[in-house]
């Protein structure tokens, strides 16, 4: 073997090594592709535990599940990934779960991060590899593109979700309409109660609504029926109407009762809110293919003083009076009635963590107005601090009470 062919080998050597490098530093490796390998969780003593998919087809739907827990008490769980952010509020809960849905139309491999941020604003971070194929094209319910779902007349087209008579046919008992969407024989329903999701709200706040609708017909009413829903609230000297269409999301049978929530937005797409005033409301239940102006409503339906609409940042004052017992292996807490009208509930905090310097509180729980006592599990040997705030019905909280001791 002569000098040259002892370089040429030396240097092929290091040529292959140099490849295998490469590989090994830019390549991920399999399990980080599908999401198996974990990033540590940082910052805070805390766990946050991650499932997803590990890999999808394009344009598939993806469902993630966060679930985090802190002793310390969570604010809020964050996901992100090149689509969107999207924050969960975890009103201080030491446990708390977060549930999203994404979806990614090209192949390739993703990042998702999942953050979960306790109430000192301590973080944990998880973040996961998603690989996307270039295979098996579906919309967010699972159908496939450009095929009819198994819920009629809906259609994945190009990855939107879209109403075709046309090319998927309705249920038994309803015609197509030249829409796309179904139409049935509109049974009448009865409009059996109206509610407010909160009685008091801020100017510019969404009005958000539950309507409660009774099948009295004599005969079922199917699936997919199509109504609409005006409303008019009144206040003196201002009056403003909103409409809202929907569907029904399964059969009412004659007797049954089925609830229609009217959210933030109107039919138009933009928001509705009220200007200051004590508000009330009447709601009237039309067949979906009604004119408001002309046709008679099936069901109508009044509530006087049903929603005020004030600017108010003025918390309650702090409760008073709070009292710890210690009753074999509960604790028993009591307090004094706030005064204030427009109160809603109580909010009892609790510590088993106390340092020289701070009491750490997180909530423990939400206690109606009408209420002034409440219960706790005890261990013997422990210590525990307890305080209490009221809450008014637009969300100003009080002062923390003053605190008690138990154990």
């Amino acid at each position: 073997m002569n000098w040259k062919t002892i370089v040429l080998g030396v240097i092929g050597v290091i040529f292959v090594g140099a490849i295998i490098y490469s590989l090994n530093e830019f390549i991920p490796s399999i399990e980080e592709m599908n999401g198996i390998k974990e990033e540590g969780n940082s910052g805070s003593e805390g766990k946050l535990m991650i499932e997803v998919k590990e890999s999808i087809g394009a344009g598939e739907g993806l469902n993630a599940r966060a679930e985090a827990r802190d002793e310390k008490g969570l604010k809020e769980i964050i996901y992100e990934s090149v689509n969107k952010e999207e924050i969960i509020e975890c009103s201080n809960q030491k446990h708390c779960v977060g549930e999203f849905s994404d979806s990614f139309m090209k192949k390739g491999i993703y990042q998702l991060k999942f953050t979960s941020i306790n109430s000192l604003g301590e973080k944990m971070e998880e973040k996961k590899k998603l690989m996307v194929l270039d295979e098996g094209k579906k919309c967010l319910d699972g159908t496939a593109f450009n095929q009819c779902s198994e819920d009629k007349p809906v259609y994945c087209e190009e990855g939107k979700l879209v109403n075709k008579c046309s090319e998927c046919g309705c249920v038994s008992g309803h015609e197509c309409l030249s829409s796309g969407e179904c139409k049935g024989e509109t049974v009448e329903l009865e409009i059996s109660e109206v509610k407010a999701e909160r009685e008091y709200v801020k100017p510019d706040a969404p009005v958000n609504l539950i309507i409660e609708l009774k099948n009295g017909a004599g005969k079922t009413a199917l699936k997919g029926t199509a109504y609409l829903l005006y409303l008019v609230f009144s206040s003196e000297g201002n009056e403003k109407e909103n409409t809202y269409n929907f569907s029904l999301e399964k059969e009412v049978e004659n007797g049954g009762i089925i609830e229609a929530e009217v959210r933030e937005f109107n039919n138009s797409g933009k928001g509705f809110s009220l200007e200051e005033g004590s508000y009330s409301i009447e709601v009237k239940l039309f067949d979906a293919a009604s004119s408001v102006c002309c046709a008679e409503a099936m069901s109508e339906h009044f509530e006087q003083e049903f929603i005020t609409v004030k600017e108010d940042s003025i918390a309650p004052n702090a409760p008073k009076g709070l009292k710890a017992e210690i009753s074999g292996n509960k604790i028993e807490l009591k307090w004094s009635r706030n005064s204030e009208e427009d109160l809603q509930e109580y909010r009892l905090y609790e510590s088993n963590n106390v340092t020289a310097a701070y009491i750490m509180y997180s909530l423990k729980e939400t206690i109606p107005k009408e209420k002034n006592n409440t219960e706790t599990g005890y261990e013997e040997g422990k210590e525990y601090y307890f305080v209490l705030t009221a809450v008014d019905y637009y969300g100003n909280e009080s002062d923390y009470s003053g605190v008690v001791k138990a154990g």
